[in-house]
């Protein structure tokens, strides 16, 4: 059984070998390699500090993104309201109708994202918005942060308040 060395060249510049047992032409033919060394780059694993640091930056987007929605949500109906979820109903128009959805912040994996429903029933009110905001946009009516902004939370700020107006 041969053995084939990888030197793997991580970000923080220290180099380790890891290796692979197993027939070397096996081996390097799953993986795409002609010779018997190839230089790999890896991230080093995460630490549970790298992980907190992350969650505190996504709580400190979360606050701020669900004030403006609560701001604007008067005389709406707040559905879930739990740490990183907050989601907004408009109240039914009428006895036998269902609430329908107005918008929501939620905390995901990496990011949080910032839904505006009626964004997606009149595309007209996004005219003007700036092109930065634009690049936050994921599909027709969801803004995905992965930091506060000021300005553009004072843009998504005006924004919501279009909405609100719109749904009412």
């Amino acid at each position: 059984m041969d053995i084939i060395e990888f030197r793997l060249e991580p970000a923080e510049n220290y180099e380790r070998v890891v290796q692979i047992t197993g027939r070397s032409t096996d081996a390097a033919s799953r993986i795409g390699l002609t010779g018997r060394q190839a230089r790999v780059r890896v991230t080093p694993p995460s630490t549970k500090n790298d992980e907190d640091r992350a969650m505190a930056d996504l709580c400190s987007t979360f606050a701020p993104l669900s004030m403006i929605l609560r701001k604007h949500a008067t005389g709406f109906s707040i559905k879930t309201d739990e740490p990183g979820n907050l989601y907004i109903e408009l109240p039914a128009a009428t006895p036998k109708a269902k609430p329908t959805f107005f918008g929501a912040v939620q905390t995901r994996k990496s990011y949080v994202s910032y839904h505006l429903m009626p964004i997606y029933e009149n595309p007209a009110l996004l005219d003007g918005i700036s092109e930065a905001l634009r690049r936050k946009m994921q599909g027709k009516s969801c803004f995905n942060f992965t930091a506060g902004d000021p300005l553009l939370f004072q843009e998504l700020d005006a924004l919501t308040r279009k909405c609100a107006v719109a749904a009412k």
